[in-house]
């Protein structure tokens, strides 16, 4: 690893989630606009909180010769505000070398106040407004500033710091607890941007990418959820097709396979054998169709019977293969239920949440709700009522 690795979060798989209905989809063409070496925007900020009570200007254009630390940050942001103390100590460490560190909330001012009003986190004798007086914070409800930096170069999340060179050039991009070796460098012009540029051009990709992907299979699904199929199905060959996802492809492929058999009506069966046939090793295959076709049942989707005993049996197998595998186990319950198998899917949820519990895995808290929903509520027996006192 180089001097100049750093981790990046990035999405590891590929989430399914709801999505309201969208009337097409577009595959991007184009990445981030803003990288490592890019000629830093001027900065339009609706609101100046704070300026380090006066002794910071608000900038708009960036002065030559000058280093800025561009920072975004929002109050519902547990590590943003474990930063603050650090960014506090940072702008008064540099401050005589002309460094001016710039916070932005892309929140409403309302917000960004009334949050400054509470007591610092094991310091209730500070406010966060005290704490953060000795920089520039602010907030850009309209997302200008946030839309050329934060959102040009590609980010995903906060916080996230930007160093503005002396030539008004972007030298670093990162989490603000890290910026502090970069920026001594960067003012001792010492700071190797072009080698920092290479690895963070090839991570911001990567990223990109995957943001991309998952954006766009959301989307395919979501077509498929609004009847068209077709137009999902494009997605997904034009997905395929691209060999920068190529380790996701399987992924897509099953992806595909789910809509084409849960859209298909009565000639799904063929589909379903075949695809069973061509992944009967692959536990995660046969869960991820036995999945897809359950959520078609309990939508009421029309397939015949047996792509439902397919899906079961599927699930069934997916277990056998690898009877420690919660999802596989709480997937196999779920037919269970939906197919009036009640004793069989408690049992089955039990052992789930008794090897969830073994593992400590949070799951052991939506299995044990589900098993609540397969036992009926036991009525508590009514007292028998006293004679009156006479009186």
């Amino acid at each position: 690893m180089s001097k100049f690795s750093r981790p990046f979060q990035l999405l590891s798989a590929i989430c399914v989630v709801p999505l309201l209905t969208l009337s097409s989809a577009v595959l991007a063409a184009d990445g981030p606009t803003m990288t490592i070496g890019s000629k830093a925007p001027a900065i339009d900020i609706e609101h100046w909180v704070s300026d380090g009570k006066g002794q910071f200007p608000h900038t708009t254009k960036l002065e030559s010769g000058k280093v800025y630390i561009v920072e975004f940050w929002a109050t519902w942001c547990g590590p943003c505000i474990a930063a603050m103390p650090h960014l506090s100590e940072t702008q008064q460490k540099y401050a005589d070398q002309g460094v001016q560190l710039i916070s932005v909330s892309r929140e409403p001012l309302e917000t960004v106040e009334t949050f400054l009003e509470k007591p610092v986190r094991n310091e209730e004798d500070k406010t966060y407004r005290e704490l953060t007086s000795t920089y520039s914070l602010t907030c850009d409800p309209d997302r200008s500033t946030f839309e050329d930096y934060f959102q040009a170069a590609g980010q995903t999340g906060i916080p996230c710091a930007f160093i503005v060179g002396k030539s008004g050039l972007i030298e670093w991009i990162g989490h603000p607890m890290r910026m502090e070796e970069p920026l001594e460098q960067v003012l001792a012009d010492k700071w190797d941007r072009e080698a920092f540029g290479v690895e963070f051009a090839a991570a911001q990709k990567k990223k990109w990418l995957q943001a991309e992907l998952s954006r766009n299979f959301r989307t395919a699904l979501n077509l498929a959820n609004a009847g068209k199929s077709d137009e999902a199905i494009k997605i997904f060959d034009t997905l395929i097709a691209n060999e920068e996802y190529e380790a996701q492809h399987g992924r897509l492929k099953q992806a595909r396979a789910g809509i084409l058999i849960t859209t298909a009506g009565e000639d799904a069966e063929p589909l379903m054998t075949q695809y069973i046939a061509d992944h009967g090793d692959d536990a995660s295959a046969l869960a991820a169709i036995s999945r897809d076709v359950l959520t078609a049942k309990l939508q009421r989707k029309e397939l015949p019977d047996s792509v439902f005993a397919l899906a079961a049996e599927a699930a069934n197998k997916a277990v056998e293969s690898n009877p420690n595998e919660l999802g596989f186990l709480y997937l196999l319950a779920q037919w269970q239920k939906a197919n009036g198998e009640t004793e069989q899917a408690i049992k089955t949820t039990e052992t789930a949440i008794e090897l969830a519990t073994k593992q400590n895995s949070r799951l052991a808290g939506m299995l044990t709700q589900f098993l609540a929903t397969l036992k009926p509520k036991q009525e508590t027996p009514a007292k028998e009522s006293e004679p009156a006192e006479e009186k």
